[in-house]
């Protein structure tokens, strides 16, 4: 654990105890972490799905169009490693969310704080941000069902 991690956690400890009133600097520190945690979500948050579906997408394409791979098992397999990938996504946006909640928290003391970095903290709407992935990830499961319903479908004929 780095020295910067190390001073954040004692800072966390200490105001979860109320022992002492956390100094400017600790604040800041911990706000710009949690800043940099949340760009590194957001990035595989958008990312990952999108290569996801233009995955599918490529398989399926090939799947009806190259006879030779016209097999159902494909598209079972393709299900369950998109399940595995969406089950792993979800575990992300759960970690996003609280990174955001903590950043909101982070925000609020540094505006009620009442100092000259009270004027410089942005206000954003009170959401985390999450509703379009997870949209995208709700799709992808209506995908995989269709998937799995098209796999029986087709081994019970």
């Amino acid at each position: 654990m780095s020295e910067d991690a190390k001073q954040i956690v004692a800072t966390l400890d200490n105001l979860a105890t109320g022992f002492t009133a956390p100094k400017e600097p600790d604040i800041l520190k911990l706000y710009e972490l949690l800043l940099r945690d949340l760009q590194k979500f957001d990035g595989v948050l958008w990312q990952f799905p999108l290569a996801l579906v233009s995955g599918n997408f490529l398989v399926v394409i090939q799947y009806f169009r190259e006879p030779s791979l016209n097999n159902p098992i494909i598209l079972l397999g393709l299900a369950v490693i998109d399940l595995l990938f969406m089950f792993n996504l979800l575990k992300h946006l759960d970690t996003r969310k609280a990174i955001v909640e903590a950043t909101m928290k982070t925000e609020k003391y540094l505006i009620n704080a009442g100092n000259c970095l009270s004027a410089l903290v942005p206000t954003f709407p009170e959401n985390d941000g999450s509703k379009g992935c997870k949209t995208l990830v709700w799709g992808l499961c209506w995908v995989n069902v269709a998937f799995l319903f098209y796999t029986v479908v087709v081994c019970l004929n």
